[in-house]
């Protein structure tokens, strides 16, 4: 049998002077705020990450034995751009399709009114991902005073910039089955033959009514409303995503350049050190940062991010956690005219601020998750001298980029009409 060898004792005692040093790293880190824990990086990146898949029209009605043409979309594909169609959750109904069009024909009865339909288009090259477009069917009313009866499909629909519409006008009653069509109120243009088309940009929503008139009988018509929509814009790095891990993961040398084995998540390169391109749900940043217990971050004693960073975050990272620049809006230049507390300057301090100056032990004393303290330093001139960084201020947020000349601007106008809790 082999005898087990004993370590010198001197190495014992290097081992233990090793482990004193390392304790008191520790106790360094724990008295700056900052969780000692280290992160295990990401291993790997998802093959199909960023794939997203958009379905027009998302929501419309008809009536029953009436259609909708649905279109499919995918973007983020490496190697496959088509879908697969279907109806979820055995709801009536019949799709014929033609790569990633689908028309979808309503049952020629329903036994109750309304009936809510799903179709689903799905990624070949992911099944993970798709989207559904919610289809309602409704009976219309029976009209008893006139002969001539008119139906008319869709009854509404949501579009957004640049689609088109083919509405479709059934007269019963008369061998006249003819129609005219117009445009009752709202944007867009509609043709002779009831197909309209959404302006070729939006600023805002908003919605239209057409309407289809009997030439048997002017006296019947229907209408049909378009709900012009804005779609949801992807989260911009720089703008959404940096600023809360700036606020929240690198302060007091937490995550920083001079964070010793913590990685560095002061930088894109870093940040993406725990991130799965295109799964947030595997992503180590998103799995801390929404856990809880020891799993926690930020640690305890700071306040967690609001569940709009939690889903700015996993957006982000869905949508292929890319590092970009959203644009400067200029379409209204910078608008300081009519700024307030609860509407621009609370966002934008619980964005960059509250990682730093909140909970039990804020930075520099200055707690700003309330609007007291907001208050205070607005008013003795620290908020908007840290922001432009003027002496004897230094420039805030300590990390990342500066804010912008338009939003310093608008937080100046607020303190200057008195920070009111507005």
């Amino acid at each position: 049998m082999r005898r087990l060898r004993i370590a010198p004792k001197s190495l014992w005692r290097g081992y233990g002077h090793s482990a004193f040093l390392l304790l008191i790293a520790v106790a360094a880190f724990r008295s700056a705020g900052c969780d000692y824990r280290i992160l295990a990086p990401a291993n790997g990146s998802s093959s199909s990450a960023g794939i997203q898949v958009s379905i027009s029209p998302k929501t419309a009605t008809i009536a029953p034995a009436g259609s909708i043409t649905l279109t499919a979309s995918v973007t983020g594909f490496q190697h496959d751009s088509t879908v697969q169609w279907s109806i979820v959750g055995g709801t009536p109904g019949t799709l014929t399709t033609n790569g990633n069009t689908t028309l979808y024909v309503a049952p020629q009865t329903i036994a109750v009114s309304p009936v809510l339909v799903s179709v689903r288009a799905r990624s070949n090259e992911d099944t993970t991902r798709y989207a559904d477009a919610v289809i309602t069917i409704t009976k219309q009313p029976i009209d008893t005073t006139h002969k001539v009866a008119l139906v008319l499909s869709p009854l509404s629909i949501t579009l957004q910039a640049g689609q088109t519409q083919q509405f479709t006008a059934t007269v019963t009653g008369n061998a006249n089955t003819g129609v005219t069509w117009k445009l009752v109120s709202g944007l867009g243009s509609l043709s002779a033959t009831g197909q309209y088309s959404a302006p070729s940009s939006l600023s805002q929503g908003s919605t239209a009514i057409v309407k289809a008139t009997a030439l048997a009988d002017t006296t019947v018509s229907a209408q049909a409303t378009v709900t012009l929509s804005v779609p949801d814009t992807m989260p911009c790095f720089t703008r959404d995503i940096q600023p809360i891990i700036n606020s929240n993961c690198t302060m007091a040398g937490c995550h920083t350049s001079g964070g010793g084995e913590v990685r560095d998540l002061t930088t894109y390169a870093g940040i993406m050190g725990y991130v799965r391109s295109g799964n947030a749900s595997s992503s180590r940043l998103y799995s801390v940062l929404s856990g809880s217990g020891e799993n926690k971050m930020p640690p305890s004693g700071r306040t967690p991010l609001t569940s709009t960073q939690m889903n700015l975050i996993a957006r982000w990272i869905n949508d292929g956690a890319l590092n970009n620049a959203c644009p400067p809006d200029t379409s209204g230049g910078c608008d300081t005219t009519a700024v307030t507390y609860s509407g621009f300057v609370s966002g934008v301090i619980s964005t960059n601020c509250l990682g730093c100056h909140s909970g039990s032990n804020p930075s520099g004393s200055i707690n700003l998750s309330t609007y007291s303290g907001v208050q205070t330093v607005a008013k003795n001139g620290q908020l908007v001298g840290g922001l432009t960084g003027t002496p004897p201020n230094f420039l805030m947020p300590v990390t990342g980029t500066p804010l912008d000349a338009c939003t310093i601007a608008k937080i100046r106008a607020w303190v200057n009409h008195g920070a009111q809790n507005n």
